[in-house]
């Protein structure tokens, strides 16, 4: 979470360096600052500026939260994807509240599975979308593929050390494929997740709405419950085998490129 966690700090920096909140909180002190100096503090000049000082302040406050959060994500279709689980954390939770008493209490341990889930998943998502920019970042405007010739050279040389570039290309591409296998897999275990929930509120409607006779029975509801848990459980165990670490691209990237390097100069 270092990776993660330094993001977060970069962005509510540059969140609250942006021109309008920060003219608005310095405006709002100088203006306290003088009507103070004006007519003391506790009079009315005094009252009033401390009211444009806390209106600044707020004014900040939320802009930079609101900066912030619009920067959490670098790319678009996670924080899509993040926004999705919310909604769909929140729709669960509503049904989960208005189900009768007698369902809703066979919910109970899979609702404390579902968020603890959905706080992993968030971890999991943040390093997928650094991990997701670190991709895109390191192949934009490489200079086409490894020059490897069609035919064979005549000499022997050439062809060994062609051989020892194309194994440092293929280790490249195998490490390259791992990591992005690993962050395509955190996006699917969001699908998995978000599936999961439409399914489980459903069921809570289904409850809800349905006369008591056409509802499903308990049993069969107990079973579909316990599918959807073991789902969920599998998504835990997946996270914990996902090893997103941003920094690891770039730094094996750089490291095969420098031994291509020393093996094309000697």
């Amino acid at each position: 979470m270092d990776e993660v966690r330094r993001h977060d700090w970069k962005n509510l920096f540059l969140a609250a360096i942006q021109p309008p909140p920060l003219i608005a909180l310095v405006a709002g002190w100088f203006a306290a600052y003088q009507l103070i100096a004006l007519g003391g503090l506790f009079s009315v000049w005094g009252g009033f500026g401390l009211a444009i000082a806390v209106a600044g302040s707020c004014y900040f406050a939320f802009e930079t939260a609101r900066e912030w959060l619009r920067r959490r994500f670098v790319n678009p279709e996670y924080a899509d994807l993040w926004r999705m689980i919310e909604d769909r954390f929140r729709r669960f939770q509503r049904a989960l509240h208005r189900a009768p008493s007698g369902i809703a209490g066979s919910f109970n341990e899979i609702a404390r599975t579902v968020e603890h889930t959905k706080r992993r998943l968030y971890t999991s998502l943040r390093k997928a979308d650094l991990v997701k920019k670190e991709i895109l970042d390191s192949e934009r405007g490489t200079a086409g593929p490894f020059p490897f010739p069609p035919l064979t050279s005549p000499d022997s040389e050439t062809n060994d050390l062609y051989a020892v570039a194309a194994k440092n290309f293929e280790e490249y591409r195998t490490v390259f494929d791992a990591i992005t296998s690993k962050v395509s897999r955190t996006e699917a275990q969001c699908a998995v997740y978000i599936s999961a929930l439409d399914s489980l509120r459903v069921q809570l409607l289904g409850h809800r709405l349905e006369k008591r006779e056409a509802a499903m029975p308990k049993e069969e509801m107990d079973e579909t419950v316990s599918d959807i848990r073991t789902q969920l459980d599998s998504i835990n165990s997946a996270l914990d085998e996902l090893e997103l670490r941003p920094g690891f691209l770039t730094a094996q990237r750089e490291e095969l490129e420098e031994r291509l390097e020393e093996t094309q100069e000697r």
